[in-house]
């Protein structure tokens, strides 16, 4: 299923789901084809921006993450392995509790990892980037 605008999930369709996921700790909207996250996840009546602590969205075909991602100040581990990711918002930066993030199996670029953000991540102990082989020293590229 899709959650952009006109595709997959009717918009009466994604508000019932997203219901659900009121207040919720942990989310997992893991290998369903997306294309891009559901704007609903970032609406501030479900009030997931201070309760959720963990988000999957690994194994679907995302191009890219919302600067709203930054929004989602509780979370502790953000998993978005497995998608056609080519760059990081700088709003991940924002994230200070993160602990855990897999950006694993993407097609994420040195250019685009927004390195400074990441860098000053003050929990942050794990960042997995392996298997994105457009990571290499951009000079030599």
């Amino acid at each position: 299923m899709e959650w952009c605008a006109g595709a997959g999930l009717g918009a009466s369709e994604e508000v019932e789901e997203s219901e659900q996921w009121r207040g919720a700790t942990s989310l997992s909207l893991r290998g369903r084809k997306a294309t891009c996250t559901p704007p609903s996840l970032f609406h501030p009546s479900l009030g997931l921006a201070a309760s959720l602590q963990t988000l999957d969205l690994g194994k679907n075909e995302l191009a890219a993450l919302p600067p709203a991602t930054g929004d989602l100040v509780a979370l502790t581990a953000l998993d978005v392995s497995r998608n056609f990711l080519k760059r990081l918002p700088p709003a991940l930066g924002r994230l200070a509790v993160l602990a855990t993030l897999d950006c694993s199996s993407n097609r994420l670029r040195q250019d685009g990892m927004a390195l400074d953000a990441l860098a000053s991540l003050p929990a942050l102990q794990l960042l997995d980037l392996r298997y994105n082989n457009q990571i290499c020293d951009v000079a030599t590229a």
